[in-house]
């Protein structure tokens, strides 16, 4: 077991017996709640011969302890569900560090076949590098990291500041958890955080005028006095209902636009807890890095985001308790308390509504680096790369982050100028397409700012083109040749457009015969030379490795080996340099009975 394996573990089996803890004072808790009720009718019967007022007291007494009870409760049950999320963030670590990753979103959704390299990179789907990075949980912040992952044109400061903010949180295990666990305590939906976006862009001005706010404060005041003058006996009914009708009477005025108020910002207490309490343990940490700094004082600044945002709850909280018919009935019959909630809920978002985009995005940005710094915490061994703003790409011991540690075997490589190209050459399954996407996902990740599976490793955040899963289109009525051939225009179109592009290609043209294939594959690198693109291009065709007798300052050609023998290969995986003397597609269909041997061929 690994010293994360074990950490993970422990926590584990801490929050585990917290649950337990809390699970069994809450049914305590719970007896003693039947007793005070029932003391709080039994009471007045034993001692009301002895004393009236004893008996009032007493009844009384048990009243308040029975609520307070409930109101301890709740707070109890909120930490258990807290200590049971912890519990099973700790689970799921232990799992994860096994290899096992189904168990988190893949963002699926954010598939994107049309994007420059997410879908030749696995970044998205089952098994892909967003499933092993992703543990956010709100909508915001899976929504950031994935676009962080697809964001092609990154800027080194950004990439430094976030590498800092990355290795600061990763080190915060603690406090990571337990925002996570307060994130999970409410799960979002689409339609929630819809909405809530609709917010900061809305103004909202129902209900104007001093008259109305005095009126909404002396009505129900008077109509309060009313009800007490009828009980002591002064007024009539009649009387006292003069009033309640007119608190009817202003609330029907303006029953259609608290509709559409309630509709806009009702039932959304739990999810603006939640949120509060995110803002709320960002806001009581300390942190020393200068983006995380910032991040907490955008919050803060104009009020705390926490306090505002629980004023907020509170508000539609109490809109969303007269949602009872009879308690709703009795409250705005006395209290006219929708139209003054709603009063308070317009004042709020008017004032505020501006700040909501930015608070909900930081949220979003949190969720997004406390991933990467998860990520960056169960990978001790890799390192942070050096941001270079002229060398193209040198990593020593690269390693695919989706291979296990124990089973990747890693390579050096290097790019130093822009304008050269590496084409390798190996036999089928020696690993080409591997390590082609092992370079692609490690810039990736580092360009988010987190480490890469490699001993050392500098880069320069240039923009990435790969081509190595085009697909035909049987809807669009598209071959597969004419599908790689747009995808083609379009990497001569980003290099038109920008004139610094990682390109990684895997088989050009590989939807034609072979001499249309060698031809057409050499004119493209000639042509991806020319217009200054830098990167790396695999292939089956060795011819097109003498290109760099051609271009020999600009390139260079790698292989991946096999060992052939008579009834097995073997194959090594190691990056050398050179062109490859090995194919072992002949050799894999005899060993599969695909078809015959040679030696077995009968003439």
């Amino acid at each position: 077991m690994n010293t994360r394996t074990q950490i993970y573990q422990e926590l584990y089996d801490k929050y585990k017996s917290e649950e337990r803890s809390i699970k069994q004072l809450l049914t305590k808790v719970a007896w003693l709640r039947v007793v005070f009720f029932t003391a709080a009718i039994v009471l007045p019967y034993y001692l009301l011969p002895y004393s009236v007022l004893f008996s009032v007291l007493g009844s009384l007494g048990a009243v308040v302890i029975f609520f307070s009870l409930i109101a301890y409760s709740q707070r109890q049950h909120r930490l258990r569900r807290i200590a049971r999320n912890l519990k099973t963030i700790n689970q799921n670590e232990i799992v994860a560090l096994s290899g096992v990753t189904e168990i988190f979103d893949d963002g699926s959704d954010f598939v994107d076949h049309s994007h420059d390299y997410a879908t030749d990179l696995d970044l998205f789907g089952q098994g892909s590098i967003f499933q092993m990075i992703n543990r956010t949980s709100s909508l915001l912040g899976r929504k950031r990291l994935s676009k962080m992952l697809r964001n092609n044109s990154p800027q080194k400061d950004d990439i430094l500041k976030r590498q800092e903010a990355i290795k600061e949180l990763s080190e915060k295990l603690d406090w990571r958890q337990y925002f996570l666990a307060l994130g999970q305590l409410y799960e979002e939906e689409a339609k929630d955080q819809k909405r809530i976006e609709t917010w900061s862009s809305e103004e909202v001005s129902f209900f104007q005028g001093n008259l109305f706010r005095i009126v909404l404060v002396v009505l129900p005041a008077l109509t309060m006095a009313a009800l007490f003058a009828f009980i002591l006996g002064y007024i009539t009914y009649g009387v006292f209902m003069l009033f309640v009708f007119a608190q009817w009477g202003m609330f029907a005025a303006n029953a259609k636009k608290m509709i559409g108020l309630y509709r806009k910002f009702g039932k959304r207490t739990a999810l603006l807890r939640k949120y509060r309490d995110l803002f709320q343990s960002i806001s009581s940490e300390s942190f020393n890095s200068e983006l995380l700094k910032s991040y907490q004082q955008q919050l803060n600044r104009n009020g705390d985001a926490f306090l505002l945002i629980g004023k907020l709850e509170k508000v539609i909280s109490a809109l969303d308790s007269s949602k009872s018919a009879l308690i709703g009935l009795v409250l705005n019959s006395l209290l006219l308390w929708d139209l003054f909630y709603a009063v308070r809920l317009i004042a709020w978002h008017n004032k505020h509504r501006h700040q909501l985009k930015e608070w909900f995005d930081l949220i979003g940005e949190w969720g997004a680096l406390i991933s990467l710094s998860n990520y960056a915490y169960n990978r001790p061994s890799y390192s942070y790369p050096v941001i270079s703003d002229d060398e193209v790409l040198k990593a020593k011991g690269l390693g695919h982050p989706l291979i296990s540690e124990e089973k990747c075997v890693v390579n050096d490589f290097e790019l130093h100028d822009r304008g050269n190209i590496n084409i390798i050459t190996g036999a089928n399954m020696a690993g080409k397409s591997t390590f082609l996407r092992t370079v692609g996902v490690n810039m990736v990740i580092g360009r988010c700012g987190g480490p890469v599976f490699a001993k050392e490793m500098k880069f320069a955040p240039i923009p990435i083109f790969t081509n190595m899963r085009t697909t035909d289109s049987l809807v669009n009525d598209e071959s597969y040749f004419f599908a790689e051939l747009k995808r083609l225009k379009a990497l001569l179109t980003r290099l038109e457009e920008n004139k610094k592009l990682f390109v990684i290609l895997d088989e050009i043209l590989r939807g034609t015969n072979s001499i249309d294939k060698l031809n057409g594959s050499r004119e493209f690198v000639r042509k991806m030379l020319g217009m200054g693109a830098v990167g790396m291009v695999a292939t089956h065709d060795l011819k097109l490795a003498e290109l760099e007798q051609e271009y020999p300052d600009r390139i260079s050609n790698q292989c991946f080996e096999v060992t052939l023998n008579e009834d097995s290969l073997s194959f090594s995986y190691k990056l050398t340099n050179g062109v490859t003397q090995t194919m072992n597609a002949t050799f894999l269909m005899e060993k599969m009975g695909i078809i015959e041997s040679k030696s077995e061929v009968k003439v």
